[in-house]
C-alpha cells in the first residue's frame, strides 16, 4: 500500500479477499510486513483486520515515538 487515504486498508483487504475467492481459496489470516500510519488502523472501522502479529509496534508513530 502506498496511500490509504487513497486506496483504504478496507479496500485493499476485500480485493485480496476477491482474487482469493476467484482462486477457489480462502483467507485465514494476514500478516502485516513493515510498519502502518495509526490512521489507517483508525479509518478501517468495520473492516475485519486479521492481522495475526498486529501489535503497538508496528504502529509507525508508536515506532517514531521510541526512537525520538
Amino acid at each position: 500500500m502506498i496511500d490509504y487515504e487513497v486506496t483504504t486498508l478496507c479496500a485493499v483487504i476485500e480485493a485480496v479477499k476477491a482474487e482469493a475467492v476467484s482462486a477457489g481459496v480462502g483467507i485465514s489470516g494476514m500478516e502485516l510486513i513493515g510498519l502502518i500510519p495509526r490512521k489507517a488502523i483508525e479509518t478501517a472501522g468495520g473492516c475485519d483486520l486479521q492481522f495475526e502479529n498486529l501489535h503497538d509496534g508496528l504502529v509507525f508513530e508508536n515506532r517514531i515515538e521510541e526512537l525520538l
